[in-house]
């Protein structure tokens, strides 16, 4: 996945999530009852060239 020329997005993990591509959402559901707790899984692997760090500010 591309975001710009100088800021790539790879090696994405998202378990058990929807990917919507049109707006890069991703949507967990379950359900979860008051005393639960559940841990999701999200990485990924982010590239920038060192001197535009101010393009992956906000993501």
């Amino acid at each position: 996945m591309i975001l710009n020329k100088s800021v790539s997005l790879d090696d994405a993990k998202y378990d058990g999530a929807k990917y919507n591509e049109e707006t890069g959402e991703l949507t967990w559901q379950f359900k979860l009852n008051s005393s639960e707790n559940k841990n999701l899984t999200l990485s990924f692997k982010l590239a920038y060239l060192k001197d535009k760090v101010d393009d992956i500010i906000g993501l």
